[in-house]
This record gives structure tokens, C-alpha cells and sequence, in this order.
């Protein structure tokens, strides 16, 4: 079945693509079908069945604490020259996924971007595609970038000429389609459950992603249905019944990734107990290190068809105190600038490494059928 792209140009407030794919990808996704526009989540996921591209999905934090910002994307830019390289070897391009948000999801467009414009300058096609895949359409969408969400503040111009500039150089542009929930809402004239569409997306995420990107500081205390936390999570939970959906929900995870809750719901930062500590979870030095995958035997190495790579990424957390305020606390930077990965329920929480040590073992990894 022909998957029929709505070619609009609602991709910036100008209408102008010039940024947009080149026409050796254009060429690329046409004969499968698609032309240059939007796709439903749906359309999406026959297109990545139908080419048999493996996808990437981004995953992470909005608020990265400023002073780990150039750490964290140096380690980022490790993680996307492994899959380049492994890209370049294998012949076949990587979809990378990414909701555009401000933060991480960004970051890792930025990295698209620029793998994209180095391999241009070897008079080569970079393997990575980037998706822009939104929980809602564009255009609803859009006011996240207008407004904070839930706040109804006003948000600076420069997040929506962000989202702008990014959206209008991604390759494809995919809408989580409205929950059923939402359909029924819209019918009655009611406001959109934007959580709900982030669940979604996070849905999709989980279940479609061959790697999990996620920016994440390994502190899963805050959990939030389609955040971070709780994407990652749940990722590792499937990574326990790959192929098996039904199963994967129930598959048992590490008691310091099971007790979590909202720091959201704190009482009061004093009662937070170990925030200094934030970023890295009671037990994360005895675990299983990435240099395990190193020594896994090649046919188990086959077998391995889902997996996470993690970004340590610091965030401001917010903890609200009793009398309605809330205070800010940055998550330590000790681990900002390193990685993890893991392939397996049982190798989290994640054991951050340098970044160079993981690289190989994220190459061999996205190099396995």
C-alpha cells in the first residue's frame, strides 16, 4: 500500500523547505511511496517496515543544568559519529527521531544537522535522517513553543524560531496521531490532554526504537507519564522481553529503578533527602559496565535487537515546597560528558563510562541485524 504524505508547507511560519533533504534522499523515501510532507505515526511506522530502516529515537531532558551543556554535547557527538561510521559500513540509513523540543531533543538535531553538513563536505550523503516526530500536530504543537505548557506563560521567540529552523531541515515530519480520548474531546469542543499525547509519543518510542537515545542523568526519582524517566524505564523493561510487547510491561527491573516517584510532589526541598546526590542512583557503581558487550559471543551479540544508549545529562529539577513555590536544584555534573549502554534489563541503572569506551560497543551493536 502506497503511503500518501500530505505535501503541505506547514514546516516554518514562511513556508520555506530550501533547508530540507537533498534529492538523493528525496529519491529515497519516493520510492517507497512517500512524498516530502507529513506523515501520521502510523504512515511512519509501514514506511520503517516497508524500507527496513532501523530508527533512533531521542529521548530527554529540557532543561540541561548550563554548565554541563558543552560535556553533554561532546559525548552526544560521540554516541552520533559511532553511528555514522557503523551507518557508512552497513549501506543502510538511520532514521533519528526526535521531538524537536527544547533541550536534548534539539541538541540531537543539532548533531543531525551537522554529520549531514560534514559528510556534504566529503561531497558525500550522510546516513542519519532526521525526523521531526511530534506528539500532536504541527500546528498545535507550535503553542509549546508559544506558551509553557500548562502555564499559559509567554516563552521567548527564540524557542519558536528554534523549533522553526529545525522542523523546516528535517527529512520527514511525523504527527503522533490524537489518542482516542483526544478524538473524543475534540468532538466536544474540549482542549486537547497534551499529556496524553506525550504518552503516546513515548509509546512510540518504546516500542518502535532500535535504540533508545536518551538524555538522562540516571536519577529516576521523577517520572512523568511520557517523560524522560519514564520512556527510558520503560525501555528497559522491554529490553527484558524484546518482540514479546505483552510480556515486556511486567518484565522486572532493578529495585533502584523501581521506587520511584515525582519530584514534583516533594514536600519541601529539605525533606528531598538526597538531592545533592541527584544523578546518580544508590547503587549505579556496582552494576554491569558497558565492556560487557565486548564479550558478548557473536551469535548473542545477533540476537540483541533493542538497546539504550544514555547521554549523562544533568537537569535543573524543581521541587515544590508547601506553600506552592518551587525551588530549583541542579542535579551534580559529575557525570556529564560520558555514556552508557546497555542491552539488557539487568545492566541497568547505567554505568557511565567515557564516552570513547562506549563508542565501539554502540558501532557493533547498530551493526547486527
Amino acid at each position: 500500500m502506497t503511503i500518501k504524505a500530505n505535501d503541505n508547507r506547514d514546516f516554518n511560519e514562511s513556508g520555506d523547505r530550501s533547508e530540507r533533504n537533498d534529492i538523493d534522499v528525496r529519491a529515497e523515501f519516493a520510492a517507497f511511496g512517500v512524498s516530502r510532507g507529513t506523515l501520521s505515526a502510523t504512515e511512519f511506522a509501514e514506511l520503517l517496515e516497508k524500507n527496513g530502516a532501523r530508527l533512533v529515537g531521542v529521548t530527554g531532558r529540557r532543561h540541561i543544568v548550563p554548565e554541563a551543556l558543552t560535556a553533554v554535547e561532546s559525548a552526544a557527538r560521540t554516541a552520533s559519529r559511532a553511528l555514522v561510521a557503523a551507518a557508512e559500513e552497513d549501506g543502510r540509513p538511520i532514521y533519528v527521531a526526535t521531538g524537536l523540543a527544547i533541550g536534548a531533543d534539539q541538541l540531537a538535531a543539532k548533531l543531525v544537522l551537522e554529520a549531514r553538513a560534514e559528510a556534504a563536505a566529503r561531497n558525500a550523503a550522510s546516513p542519519l535522517r532526521l525526523v521531526a516526530l511530534l506528539p500532536m500536530s504541527v500546528a498545535e504543537y507550535r503553542r509549546d513553543f508559544s506558551t509553557k505548557p500548562g502555564t499559559g506563560e509567554t516563552t521567548s521567540a527564540s524557542e519558536l524560531n528554534d523549533f522553526n529552523r529545525y522542523l523546516a531541515s528535517a527529512d520527514l515530519v511525523v504527527e503522533i496521531e490524537p489518542t482516542a480520548a483526544n478524538v473524543e474531546r475534540t468532538k466536544r469542543g474540549e482542549p486537547l490532554d497534551r499529556t496524553a499525547q506525550y504518552a503516546a509519543l513515548g509509546d512510540f518510542l518504546v516500542e518502535r526504537s532500535r535504540l533508545l537515545w536518551a538524555f538522562w542523568s540516571g536519577d529516576a526519582s521523577n517520572v512523568k507519564p511520557g517523560g524522560t524517566t519514564d520512556v527510558v524505564l520503560r525501555k528497559t523493561r522491554r529490553l527484558a522481553g524484546v518482540g514479546d510487547s505483552e510480556n515486556a510491561g511486567s518484565a522486572q527491573i532493578p529495585p533502584t529503578l523501581q521506587n520511584s516517584q515525582n519530584a514534583e510532589n516533594v514536600g519541601s526541598v529539605g525533606s528531598a533527602g538526597n538531592v545533592g546526590n541527584a544523578g546518580s542512583v544508590g547503587n549505579i557503581e556496582n552494576v554491569g559496565s558497558v565492556g560487557n558487550v565486548d564479550n558478548v559471543g557473536n551469535d548473542a551479540l545477533e540476537a540483541i535487537t533493542e538497546a539504550i544508549c544514555c547521554v549523562a545529562t544533568p537537569e535543573v529539577l524543581r521541587f515544590k515546597n508547601p506553600d506552592g513555590t518551587k525551588t530549583r536544584v541542579p542535579e551534580s555534573t559529575e557525570n556529564a560528558g560520558k555514556l552508557a549502554f546497555w542491552t539488557s534489563s539487568t545492566d541497568a541503572p547505567p554505568k557511565f563510562e567515557e564516552a570513547e569506551n562506549v563508542a565501539e560497543p554502540l558501532k557493533r551493536f547498530w551493526k547486527t541485524k
